[in-house]
C-alpha cells in the first residue's frame, strides 16, 4: 500500500479527515496508545528527553498516534508546525514523506505560517510539490491541489513573498503532474 493511501486509510479509520480532507476531531485518548502523543508539550518533552529519532520512530510505530499527530500538523496550528519541525531531524523514508505531506496540507489552512516557519526545516519544493502519491481520483487530487493554490495565492505578507511565489510555481506544476498521473487529457 502506498504511503498516501495508507495515510488516507489511517485518517478514515481514526476519524481525522473525511474523504474531502476536512478535519474532524482526533481519536479519543483511549483510542491512542502513547499518552504523550496527544499534546504538543508531551511530544516536545519526549524529544528533549529521548531525541527526535526515538520519538518519531515511536509515533510512527503506533499508527493511531502518528495519524493524530499528522492531522494536528495539517491543521496549520503554529505549535503543531513546531512539532513537525522538531520531529523532522528524526524522520526518514516513510515518516519523512508523511511529515512533509502533512506540512504541505497545512498550506490549505495556514499558508503564511507554513511558509514562514516550516520552510527552513522542510524543503519548499517538497512541501509545495504535492503528494508523492495523489488521492485516489483525479477529482479529489485536483480539488486538494486547487485549495492549496488558492490559499497560498492569498498570502500578502511581503516577508514571505519570494517563498509564496516559488511555492505557487511548484503547486501549479502539480496540475500537469496530476493530469499525467491520472492520464487525463
Amino acid at each position: 500500500m502506498t504511503s498516501a493511501v495508507a495515510m488516507i486509510v489511517l485518517s478514515a479509520l481514526s476519524g481525522l479527515a473525511d474523504a474531502a480532507g476536512t478535519a474532524v476531531p482526533p481519536p479519543a485518548p483511549s483510542q491512542r496508545s502513547l499518552a504523550y502523543a496527544s499534546t504538543v508539550a508531551g511530544i516536545q518533552e519526549g524529544i528533549a528527553r529521548r531525541g527526535p529519532k526515538a520519538v518519531t520512530r515511536d509515533l510512527y510505530d503506533h499508527p493511531s498516534d502518528w495519524d493524530c499527530v499528522l492531522g494536528q500538523i495539517q491543521s496549520g496550528n503554529e505549535e503543531w508546525l513546531g512539532v513537525a519541525i522538531a520531529l523532522s531531524p528524526g524522520s526518514d523514508a516513510g515518516s519523512a514523506e508523511m511529515l512533509g505531506e502533512a506540512v504541505g496540507l497545512a498550506l490549505i489552512r495556514a499558508p503564511e505560517k507554513v511558509l514562514r516557519l516550516a520552510i527552513p526545516a522542510f524543503d519548499l519544493d517538497e512541501v509545495c510539490g504535492g503528494r508523492q502519491d495523489p488521492l485516489p481520483t483525479y477529482v479529489e487530487a485536483s480539488a486538494e491541489l486547487e485549495k492549496q493554490i488558492a490559499s497560498v495565492g492569498r498570502v500578502k505578507n511581503s516577508g514571505v513573498r519570494a517563498k509564496r511565489d516559488r511555492c505557487l510555481g511548484k503547486l501549479k506544476q502539480g496540475r500537469a503532474n496530476l493530469k499525467r498521473f491520472f492520464d487525463v487529457k
